[in-house]
């Protein structure tokens, strides 16, 4: 969980049982997936502007590659930060 820069945590009351919760955000993957795909959307600009229509292309890889690499990010954090958690509190 060293990626994390900022969460928290609480303990929901759902009838008869509890539950934990959590919101976790992770700054530094967002800002290295959003460069790395504006580094992908510069080649884009790149050729529209030497009048070559390829750009739009680029645009839509580098919003795919961003959506995915930050998707794949939440996807992963889901199984790792629940697994922490029930290590972190199964184990003395």
């Amino acid at each position: 969980m060293a990626l994390y820069d900022k969460g928290s945590f609480w303990i929901a009351q759902d009838g008869g049982s509890r539950i934990l919760r959590y919101e976790l955000r992770s700054w530094y993957v967002f800002v290295s997936c959003l460069a790395i795909s504006s580094i992908i959307l510069s080649f884009g600009i790149g050729d529209l502007v030497h009048g070559q229509f390829e750009g739009l292309s680029i645009l839509g890889a580098a919003l795919l590659f961003f959506g995915f690499m930050y998707g794949l990010n939440v996807a992963f954090a889901k199984v790792r930060v629940a697994a922490g958690i029930k290590r972190a509190v199964t184990e003395e």
